[in-house]
């Protein structure tokens, strides 16, 4: 079953966007992207789901 960005938003609004997982997180520990942690993937399909991203 493919899950639509719209299926995601109750797992989107559950991440009240901290950053604590960041601290842990071997990617960005090396990248230093917000993107690759939690809160940035948050941001990004919370843009998605709102449309002020395409």
């Amino acid at each position: 079953m493919e899950r639509t960005f719209e299926s995601w938003e109750k797992e989107v609004i559950r991440c009240i966007r901290c950053g604590a997982c960041q601290n842990v997180c071997p990617v960005f520990k090396e990248l230093q992207a917000e993107s690759t942690v939690a809160r940035g993937r948050v941001k990004l399909i919370r843009g998605i789901i709102t449309k002020d991203l395409e």
